[in-house]
């Protein structure tokens, strides 16, 4: 390989870079609102209930689609686990204590990290 070569695929992995940061950013961003959603829903056991129904479908590749890579499916897999281990201990909290304690409120509203 030429230095043109080396700067094309320097370039390149540059822009690929950039380009998954920026998705992370969106990401971070959906996870944020998700986390609000949850932590302010009036009926968590019902999100429970629904994200139990349909998680085998999240999880099973579509015929119509391209089947995702192993790292998609247990990224996906992580995630639906994540939240609803989140949401059961928050139906778990006695109902006076919700909302009146600061570090179930951050829980919710600041995603750890990862």
């Amino acid at each position: 390989m030429d230095d043109r070569e080396y700067r094309s695929t320097d370039a390149r992995l540059d822009q690929v870079q950039s380009q998954i940061e920026a998705l992370m950013g969106h990401v971070k961003a959906l996870e944020y609102g998700l986390r609000l959603t949850l932590a302010t829903h009036p009926r968590p056991d019902v999100l429970i209930d629904t994200l139990d129904r349909i998680t085998g479908d999240a999880v099973a590749p579509q015929p119509e689609e391209e089947e995702p890579g192993p790292m998609y499916q247990a990224a996906l897999r992580q995630g639906l686990l994540i939240v609803r281990a989140q949401l059961v201990e928050w139906v778990a909290l006695p109902s006076a204590s919700k909302g009146s304690d600061p570090t179930e409120e951050v829980r919710f509203s600041r995603p750890e990290a990862q």
